[in-house]
């Protein structure tokens, strides 16, 4: 396994900015989502990083020079790929599977909504169990997700509650 350059949700730049958008739950809305990661030389995934980053709401209060998009390209110009809401069609239509891999050649491609996208990082493969089980929790930080919370709760061995969230989600 190789060193993760992202590994927690809370060294995300704009928490610093922005932390106080967030709702009590510590889930951030996919329209307010960037996903970031990088991948081997076979293409794998090795890691991901979701962040909280309110491109809409910055726009609408004009602060399209406010130091968190700087901030923000500094901390992920390290990953190799990006996906989430610098595309415009970002959460467009709902947040939607694609099934793997019968529906690849009908509509499936990056940048349309959270489950979709991971269902494409599965779909390329992770370099290692650890690398999935991170990239679950990434994910479940971002309420559209709610599957990723199901699975973290399997993998603690109970259902979660709204409670449980920010603690485990850190």
């Amino acid at each position: 396994m190789t060193d993760t350059h992202f590994s927690k949700f809370s060294e995300n730049p704009a928490l610093k900015y922005f932390g106080q958008w967030i709702p009590d739950d510590g889930l951030i809305d996919a329209d307010d989502t960037a996903i970031y990661w990088n991948q081997t030389a076979e293409s794998k995934i090795k890691e991901v990083a979701v962040v909280y980053f309110p491109r809409k709401k910055l726009r609408e209060l004009g602060w399209g020079d406010h130091p968190a998009w700087r901030a923000k390209a500094a901390v992920y110009k390290n990953f190799n790929r990006s996906s989430g809401n610098c595309f415009s069609k970002w959460m467009s239509k709902g947040n939607y599977k694609v099934e793997f891999p019968d529906d690849v050649e009908v509509g499936a491609e990056l940048g349309l909504c959270p489950d979709q996208d991971f269902q494409l990082l599965k779909l390329w493969g992770f370099e290692s169990e650890h690398a999935r089980a991170c990239a679950i929790h990434q994910f479940a930080h971002i309420r559209e997700c709610a599957w990723a919370l199901e699975e973290l709760g399997r993998a603690v061995g109970r259902a979660l509650k709204e409670s449980d969230l920010k603690d485990l989600l850190r």
